[in-house]
Formats: structure tokens, C-alpha cells, sequence
């Protein structure tokens, strides 16, 4: 993407193309022409600009699903937001890719998404009153959004929904609601098969499903992002399953996992390339459910992850890397280092610079809060695939130089969770299987909950510093592991 262009007439403002800022016009038609039509004889991501800009009419351009191409700029101006149709007729099916808002597929090439505006999904209903963060600052919150609300506080994602049902045939068994829910709703941000993409300092907010999601690509980059989508359901900030994935300077507030690395599902995949080559740093994270992830879906491997210099407040849990037997791959030289957090699924009452957080109402999601999990028994979910051959495996998994802090251990889950597969359903016959070569190094942790650690083998504890892990006899419960060892720990386990 190296190369800029000089040329005026290289930016189309979409206004000038007959596209009305006001809020009610769905300008997806003008839009996409524009794009095809600057685009066309493009050759680097410089030589074309196309500019949502508010105009004499409003700042809210309303429209459906739209088309990137290879060489462009799609910049959304500082006060302009780009607002997504609610209507699911707008997000018509392309490639058997989840629906989005904005598309980057069949091989595109040098894309930039930029600009200081606002990316609306309009998947969910927004709360009467926003949250206020440590700074003072007013973040977006929305109603209540699972599974069993999609009908109630849905609005994109209720469309899509109805549509989903519509297209049964009369088949409404649970298992069809299920895998619905988890592929008709949009994302704001999809990118298949795309190399050389750059997002940088747009607002995201609202989606019916995902944020950003980068899916088998390579070279991505998001920097410097502000994502705030806490409180919907799936609401992932940035997705990746691609190869070479850096993503630094971004504030997420996100609904799901700020940052998680994804591989796929069962035998489908097992022939895909990795997941491979990400590194997350100088990120702000709170309140999603886990800080930097791999997984559920570990179908291809995800592999060789640097995630350091990080800072998470509020999150449901802090490292995570999670997945079951049946979806085959693994976890492999994931770095967790050099990171701050504070307040890991705790429902204490805090306040910081005057600002008071009541969390004891909070709902959570993944049924852990810890502020590091290793977990091979998580939620299967949707089922529409065929399970691995072989199962998934955890190993060279190396934490150093954390910090957490969780204020009060009357809340909040284990500090540390480890859990294997038990390989006790004979139906699936898989053996047992343990987490291997983990290593925790230079660690302090401060009013947590004793660790809970299972099927753990050849793995590491150095310098090691717990206090107060409340009532509890000890900071740790081991059961059933394989040659650990403890190196200065305090305490030590019994």
C-alpha cells in the first residue's frame, strides 16, 4: 500500500454522487457505485478515496451491505456516522460469508477503512442511559442481547432472525434457532480472502454480531480503533483467522472478546492454513469477556501469538484460550506478557478518579471469570460441522510479567483455571488430554481466588507472588497434573 497518490480527483465524496446525509435515505446503490466506479482503474490504496462526509442534509448516511475493492481508501469523516439498514433484505448472502456492513472479499487487495466517524450497525436496541469509563468519558451500552431477546431488544438482529425463521419451512426445533442465531446476523467489518488491509481510528458500535473480523487473510492491521459494543451478544472487537495480524493502540469496550484469534471448527478446516503471526500491544481492553483469546474455534491451529503491553479493566477474564475436543488444532507459542490487569470477574463496587462501578448486578457469559483460563471444555455452541479427528491440544503457552489486582475475593473466579478433556465420552473416543508446557513467570496477584488447575503437564510456576486469596486454606487447588514445578511461589502449594 506504499505510494501516494496527489491527484484531487482521486476522492469521490459520496454526497456529490447524489448520497443524503439525513438519516432515512438508503443510499447503498449510490455508494456502491461510487466505490466501483473510483476504484476502477486504481493501483494503490492512495490513488482512490471515497469520503462519507455530512453534507447539507445530515451526518447519519444510512445503508446496507457494501463492497470494498482492492486499491481504495473508504474514509468516514470526523461527526459522520455510516449507519447500517435494519432491515435484513439489505445484507444479501455473498460466498456463504456472514453477512456485514462493510465487505472486503474475492481476493481484495491494498484497502484502507479510516477517518474519525462512526461505524452503526443498528443490530441492537441502545440502553436509556449510556456508562460513564475511568476518564469521565461516555461509552455506548446497550439492552440486554442473547440468545433468548434476539425478539425483544433486537433490531437488525431480530430482522435477520425473522427472516432465518421464514426460510424454515416450518423447521423451528431448537438446534435450527441456535445455528441461526450464530450465522445470519451482520458484523460491521468483514474481510475474506484479503491481503494488505488497514482500519484505523474509526468508532465502531452496535453490531448484530461482530465487530471487525479479518477471516483467512494476511497482512491486516487495526490501530487506534475505538470499539464500543458492550453488552451484545458475540459482540467480538476484532476477529482474526488470518496470517499476520497486528493490532496496537486501540480502546475496546466490547461485548464479547476484545481480541481473539479464531481457526475454524472440526474436519473442514484441519487442511486450512493457521492462524499464525499475531501480535496485540498498547490496546486498552474492559469489559468484554476475555482480554486477548484463542480460540473456541482452533479447528487449523492458531499459532505463534504475541500479546504484551496491554491494559484490562473489567473484563470477564483476562488470558484465555478455550476450545473442546471436537473441534480439533490447537493453541501453540502463544506470548501473554507485560500486561496490567485489574478487576477480572470480580462484581465488586469500585470507584476510580471519583467515578464509582457498581458491578453487582453484572450478568456474565463464559461461566469462568478468571483472570488466566486454559479450557478445553468450552461451550460447543452451534454444532453444524463434523467434529475432529484428533483432539485439541494446548502447549508452549508462556505468561510473564502480569500483574492483577481484583480488589475484593468475595466475587470473581478462580485466578488461574486449567481444564483438560476428560476423555470419558465414548462416543467421541478421544483420550485424555492435557495442556502442556505452560509457563508462568514473574506474576503478581493480588486479592483473587485460589487457582483451580487440572490435566496440566510439564509446565512451569517462577516467582510467583500471591496475596490474599481470601478465606481459602490455599492459593491452589491441583488435581490430577503431571510434573509441575514451583520456583520461588509464594506460597507454595501444600
Amino acid at each position: 500500500m506504499a505510494g501516494h497518490s496527489n491527484r484531487e480527483n482521486t476522492v469521490f465524496n459520496v454526497s456529490k454522487f447524489g448520497a443524503k446525509g439525513d438519516g432515512k435515505t438508503l443510499n447503498t446503490e449510490i455508494i456502491q457505485r461510487t466505490i466501483n466506479k473510483c476504484s476502477k482503474n486504481s493501483k494503490s490504496a492512495f490513488d482512490c478515496k471515497i469520503l462519507i462526509s455530512a453534507d447539507k442534509y445530515g451526518k447519519i448516511f444510512l445503508t446496507g451491505a457494501l463492497y470494498l475493492r482492492s486499491n481504495m481508501t473508504f474514509e468516514i469523516d470526523n461527526g459522520t456516522i455510516l449507519r447500517g439498514s435494519s432491515s435484513f433484505a439489505d445484507y444479501p448472502l455473498v460466498n456463504n460469508v456472514v453477512a456485514a456492513l462493510l465487505y472486503g472479499i474475492n481476493n481484495l487487495t491494498n484497502v484502507r477503512i479510516v477517518g474519525l466517524g462512526t461505524i452503526d450497525g443498528q443490530g441492537w436496541q441502545r440502553s436509556s442511559s449510556d456508562t460513564i469509563d475511568e476518564l469521565g468519558n461516555y461509552l455506548a451500552y446497550y439492552e440486554n442481547s442473547y440468545f433468548s431477546t434476539w425478539n425483544k431488544t433486537g433490531i437488525l438482529a431480530r430482522s435477520q432472525m425473522e427472516a432465518a425463521i421464514n426460510r424454515s419451512n416450518g423447521n423451528m426445533s431448537n438446534s435450527y434457532l441456535v445455528n441461526a442465531y450464530a450465522s445470519v446476523r451482520s458484523s460491521l467489518i468483514t474481510f475474506y480472502y484479503a491481503t494488505n488491509i488497514f482500519i484505523g481510528y474509526i468508532r465502531l458500535i452496535n453490531p448484530a454480531f461482530h465487530g471487525i473480523r479479518f477471516l483467512l487473510g494476511k497482512n491486516v492491521v487495526c490501530a487506534y480503533t475505538k470499539t464500543e459494543t458492550y453488552n451484545i451478544n458475540n459482540a467480538d472487537g476484532i476477529q482474526s483467522q488470518s496470517i499476520n495480524t497486528i493490532i496496537f493502540n486501540n480502546f475496546i469496550n466490547s461485548g464479547d472478546d476484545c481480541v481473539v484469534f479464531k481457526a475454524g471448527q472440526g474436519q473442514s478446516v484441519a487442511n486450512f492454513p493457521p492462524t499464525q503471526y499475531g501480535w496485540v500491544f498498547n490496546n486498552y481492553m474492559r469489559e468484554g469477556h476475555g482480554v486477548v483469546v484463542l480460540g473456541s474455534e482452533t479447528g487449523s491451529w492458531i499459532k505463534d501469538i504475541l500479546a504484551e503491553d496491554n491494559v484490562a479493566f473489567l473484563t470477564e477474564n483476562g488470558m484465555r484460550v478455550k476450545s473442546t475436543a471436537q473441534t480439533g488444532g490447537g493453541c501453540k507459542n502463544y506470548y501473554f506478557r507485560d500486561t496490567a490487569m485489574r478487576e477480572i470477574g470480580t462484581k465488586n463496587i469500585i470507584e476510580i478518579n471519583g467515578h464509582l462501578f457498581n458491578r453487582s448486578n453484572v450478568i456474565y457469559q463464559s461461566g469462568s471469570q478468571c483472570a488466566f483460563v486454559l479450557s478445553m471444555t468450552y461451550n460447543l455452541g452451534s454444532t453444524n460441522w463434523i467434529r475432529a479427528k484428533t483432539p485439541s491440544h494446548f502447549l508452549d503457552i508462556n505468561v510473564k510479567s502480569v500483574t492483577v489486582d481484583n480488589g475484593n475475593t468475595a466475587t470473581g473466579g478462580p485466578m488461574i483455571s486449567v481444564t483438560g478433556y476428560s476423555g470419558q465420552d465414548i462416543s467421541l473416543g478421544y483420550p485424555e488430554t492435557f495442556s502442556k508446557n505452560v509457563t508462568f513467570e514473574d506474576i503478581k496477584i493480588i486479592r483473587a481466588r485460589p487457582a483451580n488447575i487440572s490435566r496440566l503437564q510439564d509446565s512451569l510456576f517462577k516467582n510467583i507472588l500471591i496475596q490474599d486469596w481470601g478465606n481459602f486454606n490455599s492459593p491452589w487447588i491441583l488435581n490430577n497434573t503431571k510434573n509441575l514445578k514451583f520456583i520461588n511461589v509464594q506460597p507454595m502449594p501444600n
